[in-house]
């Protein structure tokens, strides 16, 4: 995975990473962003271990650190996990 295969994050902020995972969610599902409901766990949503690894891996290269995968389970949804990743940007 390179860089350009990431979407680029309007801000970081919470508001700019939960349209980051939606947006990218929603380009592996061939939907639209509109679709995908933020609040919803992530694997009421098809994210699958697959997605959720390669998922792991964008947030990495975004972050410029290693994450933990258990974040999908402490922070099961995109909205959680964008409260998460912005409250680590702080």
């Amino acid at each position: 995975m390179d860089d350009e295969d990431i979407l680029p994050l309007k801000s970081k902020d919470l508001d700019g990473y939960k349209d980051w995972i939606v947006r990218t969610m929603a380009t592996w599902l061939e939907s639209t962003p509109e679709e995908i409901d933020p609040d919803r766990n992530f694997a009421d949503v098809a994210l699958d271990s697959v997605a959720a690894l390669r998922l792991l891996g964008m947030i990495e290269i975004m972050m410029d650190q290693p994450m933990d995968p258990s974040v999908f389970t402490k922070y099961p949804s995109p909205s959680a996990l964008a409260e998460y990743l912005a409250a680590e940007t702080v």
